[in-house]
């Protein structure tokens, strides 16, 4: 699907899937070992029905990425969660993320889903405010025990 002369689709393979990790691991630092970030999308994908979604530019080069599984709650019904989501660094605030978030917010709707979900931490102050404009709204705390 083209959008704004950016091309978005869905990454399914193992060679898409490998070429988003340099771009995953800007939001994802701690991840340091490609194979390992291979071998749990695929399981993701397995288990939960993990996807990946790219915004590509004339190129064919990856500037923005969002991982997002579909699911169902009794306190949200069917919803779309977004687990990552990140632009490249030397192309933010082009409008990519926004890209990103309408096709996100069209595929949940296509899956018969009634809301979009994503959380985002704390210290991220530029991103609230990017969601914010987005229309996304913060409802709740997220509240977390490591065990």
């Amino acid at each position: 699907m083209l959008r704004d002369g950016f091309t978005v689709r869905l990454l399914h393979d193992l060679d898409d899937i490998r070429m988003s990790w340099p771009l995953m691991q800007q939001l994802r630092p701690n991840q340091s070992d490609e194979g390992g970030y291979l071998q749990q999308v695929e399981r993701l994908q397995q288990i939960t029905g993990y996807n990946l979604v790219g915004a590509f530019d004339s190129n064919g080069q990856l500037l923005g990425l969002a991982g997002f599984v579909c699911s169902e709650m009794l306190s949200r019904g069917s919803y779309l969660y977004v687990d990552d989501l990140v632009i490249d660094e030397g192309h933010r605030s082009q409008g990519i993320g926004r890209i990103l978030i309408s096709w996100l917010r069209a595929h949940a709707r296509n899956l018969g889903c009634s809301s979009l979900h994503l959380d985002c931490s704390n210290h991220r102050l530029d991103s609230h405010r990017f969601y914010r404009r987005e229309g996304l709204e913060d409802r709740s705390l997220h509240f977390v025990l490591d065990i």
